[in-house]
């Protein structure tokens, strides 16, 4: 992306002319980490400059079957924060079989007949003890439909990583406005066994609306 000086509070910042869907995305992420940006709209074939909207878990969803949370009353806080704080909170899996938990998503109230154009899920993974392969997986809850990701299989190198993927809507079909006020997140991890554990201290969605502008120029705040 293109980035321009400008002032936002007394403060020096940078706006961003956005050319490409994954410009974008990056810029998102970025938002994500509450980073202050501004996006500049600028006409190109293809996608549409989105919007978006950045959910976290808020509370207790359908089941919590991850068997260790540290740092944390509930396993929905320990993957809650905006910053990632590692292995201050965090939820576990020391298993060989996998487990994973749901989380409740705070109410964006979408206006009805909003187009959902994607939902991606952010997650920040990492194993300890022997390298586990397909050690964590996103996932989606709606009513008792579920969409699961790809598997990751991160080093166990007690580093963490951060991870996205798109995923469809649970059940199937287009999705509705209606759909994200009901929307769970979740992750699936699984152990070596032993000394061998996968951790998530991070998870969260992003959903992408409908675009909002593509004229050279005109500004577009991000969130």
């Amino acid at each position: 992306p293109i980035a321009h000086e400008y002032m936002h509070g007394g403060l020096g910042a940078l706006e961003f002319e956005v050319s490409d869907d994954a410009a974008y995305q990056k810029l998102c992420y970025l938002r994500s980490l509450n980073i202050d940006l501004r996006c500049k709209g600028k006409a190109y074939p293809g996608p549409k400059v989105q919007s978006f909207i950045i959910l976290r878990p808020n509370g207790t969803g359908d089941y919590a079957n991850i068997e260790t949370v540290n740092g944390a009353t509930t396993h929905w806080e320990a993957v809650d924060e905006v910053n990632p704080d590692e292995h201050t909170t965090y939820v576990r899996a020391g298993s060989s079989t996998a487990a994973a938990d749901v989380y409740a998503l705070a109410n964006p109230s979408i206006p009805t007949g909003t187009t959902i154009n994607k939902v991606v899920v952010y997650f920040r993974t990492t194993c300890t003890g022997t390298a586990v392969a397909n050690n964590a997986r996103p996932l989606l809850r709606l009513s008792t439909d579920e969409t699961l990701g790809s598997n990751v299989s991160d080093p166990a190198s007690d580093i963490y990583t951060n991870h996205y993927e798109e995923l469809a809507r649970p059940g199937g079909g287009t999705w509705a406005a209606a759909d994200i006020d009901s929307l769970q997140v979740g992750v699936s991890l699984t152990g070596g066994g032993g000394a061998s554990y996968s951790y998530a201290t991070q998870l969260y969605i992003i959903v992408y609306l409908d675009g909002i502008g593509t004229t050279t120029g005109e500004d577009i705040n991000c969130i």
